[in-house]
């Protein structure tokens, strides 16, 4: 059972400017503001999207992994690179393919 909770979002360790060890944690929609760091790189975790959708029955499931893990850090930007806002069309169209996998479970059932 535990196993079900594990994320496929990992963190990850980095080297600042200066030679300072950090790491970036995954971040989802419910904790962005206290765990996205604006000098790193962030991808979906494309794992988490499918735990999400095999084990959307459990509600609770997708709602942590999309909720804390779903982005997970990838690199440092680069001084090019512009700090962005996360892109919630993802999550929402995320959020829409669970919903209504969901739905056609419960209505086949009932």
């Amino acid at each position: 059972m535990m196993s079900l909770l594990t994320s496929c979002a990992e963190p990850k360790k980095f080297k600042n400017e200066k030679g300072e060890s950090f790491t970036a944690e995954p971040f989802g929609w419910a904790n962005e503001k206290s765990q996205k760091l604006d000098t790193v790189v962030y991808q979906i975790s494309v794992g988490n999207i499918a735990w999400s959708i095999i084990l959307s029955e459990t509600v609770f499931v997708p709602i942590i992994l999309t909720g804390w893990y779903f982005y997970e850090p990838v690199r440092l930007k680069t001084v090019s690179e512009s700090p962005q806002e996360t892109d919630y069309m993802f999550v929402i169209i995320g959020f829409i393919i669970i919903f209504v996998f969901y739905g056609g479970i419960w209505q086949r059932n009932n």
